[in-house]
């Protein structure tokens, strides 16, 4: 049972359901889709009932890091599991170190193709007309459910160390 809680237009949402996904919440701050409920994921207290994974590609920037943040505090007590696509070179931000060396961090999966994130109608709208996707990502995964940590990855502020 799966928690979006970052839906928007629903893009996720489909992709989860047609991979067979029970996607039991769908929920966003200004849904763009009768079908993804209002909901502020920072006023949440605690994951929607019944749900044991959030799902869901967190706005980037500066609410990127508190987004994540606070959805591995609500999953937690849950022994739930996170999964959140990010831009890739997020994941090397010093100010985020503490994440991925986390208890719960489990695996990070690094696509080697670029998502796209708009429909062809959406994309033929542009003013430039389509354009190829230009940002890589990666899926980060916390599982509070399991007892021994999982997949790490090590990352070093140091230069010198790589």
């Amino acid at each position: 049972m799966v928690w979006e809680p970052g839906a928007g237009n629903g893009t996720m949402v489909d992709q989860l359901e047609a991979a067979g996904v029970n996607v039991y919440g769908a929920t966003d701050i200004t849904p763009r889709r009768d079908d993804i409920a209002p909901l502020d994921i920072f006023t949440a207290t605690e994951m929607l009932p019944g749900c044991s994974a959030i799902v869901t590609n967190p706005p980037w920037g500066r609410l990127a890091a508190p987004f994540v943040r606070h959805c591995l505090k609500l999953s937690r007590p849950r022994k739930a599991m996170v999964c959140l696509l990010l831009p890739l070179p997020w994941i090397a931000g010093r100010k985020i170190a503490d994440l991925t060396g986390s208890i719960g961090f489990d695996t990070m999966v690094v696509p080697r193709y670029r998502a796209r994130w708009m429909t062809a109608e959406e994309e033929a709208e542009l003013k430039d007309g389509a354009q190829a996707p230009k940002m890589n990502h990666v899926w980060l995964v916390w599982d509070f459910s399991q007892r021994t940590p999982g997949s790490r990855v090590v990352f070093t502020n140091d230069p010198g160390e790589a």
